[in-house]
């Protein structure tokens, strides 16, 4: 899980891409510069010479803390902030950062999302029919967990099962069967056919497969916005181990019954056992992880681990 290469894109308000720009050049030692251009990022450059970037996002509603009230405030405040491919050893600096920029005004309003970009490099179409067969018999289960609520509706649709029938029934199993079938009717009706543009409408799934014909990434839109640091390394925890699971198991249709009757106590439990019995997340390391991700049907745990 750990030796995977990871990038992160968090949507804020409160604070102006300047400022946050600023938090993290200031973090690192380094120097700010306003780079211009497309979504007018201003960057900052960390000690191995990788570049982070403040952008805009159109879908951000912007706010800033006037007499210590929430108000309107103009596209300045629209801060999307992106870092370089990271290693699992950038983790505590991510964390620094979120820390940094949540004591400089930045906020996440329910407009805000997080997504986690996992590199693609190692995968085949065999593990990512894995990947995506293990997300959606578990979907449910997740979207609860994470919150998601109307985000499913349009930037974080769930992934339908005709899609994933399309991907196991695939004979030839190369990478351009596995991308005609992403363009496909198959994805929720899409007709566009393979069309590698950046706002490409099939990119707005849970799991976005987009990324990886584009990018090279198994991006995860899964997660609301959030300026919590432990939260947010327990997404990307989560985002490495089920692409860590997918790379290493060797049977892609284990079997997951779903969990629509189930108490709240009884999804805290199962939510749990998925976590440590399938993807690894066992043990005092991913203990708050755990916590985080399980909270929604057992508040008191995400307390401790606040």
């Amino acid at each position: 899980m750990k030796k995977q290469n990871f990038g992160i894109e968090i949507e804020l308000t409160g604070i102006t891409r300047r400022k946050a720009a600023d938090v993290i050049a200031k973090y690192f030692g380094t120097n700010s510069r306003h780079a211009g251009g497309a979504y007018d990022p201003y960057t900052a450059t960390d000690r191995k010479g990788r570049i982070w970037r403040a952008m805009t996002d159109g879908s951000i509603r912007t706010k800033r803390r006037e007499n210590g009230a929430l108000i309107n405030a103009n596209r300045d405040y629209s801060c999307e902030v992106v870092s370089p491919i990271l290693q699992y050893e950038d983790m505590d600096d991510l964390q620094e950062i979120i820390r940094l920029l949540r004591k400089a005004g930045a906020i996440a309003n329910e407009s805000c999302g997080i997504h986690v970009h996992v590199d693609g490099k190692d995968h085949t179409p065999e593990s990512l029919t894995r990947l995506m067969g293990f997300a959606i018999g578990r979907q449910d289960l997740f979207y609860e967990a994470l919150g998601i609520g109307d985000r499913a509706n349009h930037w974080c649709k769930k992934i339908n099962r005709q899609l994933l029938q399309a991907m196991r029934k695939d004979a030839i199993r190369t990478r351009e069967s596995l991308e005609r079938i992403w363009y496909s009717a198959v994805n929720d009706g899409y007709t566009g056919g393979i069309d590698h543009q950046h706002y490409n409408s099939s990119r707005y799934h849970g799991i976005n497969l987009h990324a990886f014909f584009t990018k090279g990434t198994v991006e995860f839109r899964l997660f609301n916005g959030t300026t919590h640091a432990g939260k947010i390394k327990s997404y990307i925890q989560f985002c490495l181990s089920i692409s860590a699971w997918a790379l290493d198991c060797p049977n892609e249709r284990l079997f997951f019954k779903g969990c629509q009757d189930y108490t709240a106590e009884q999804k805290y439990t199962l939510m749990a056992s998925v976590l440590k019995n399938r993807l690894g997340l066992r043990g005092k390391e991913f203990k708050t992880c755990r916590q985080h991700l399980t909270a929604v049907f057992h508040p008191q745990a995400e307390a401790a681990a606040a």
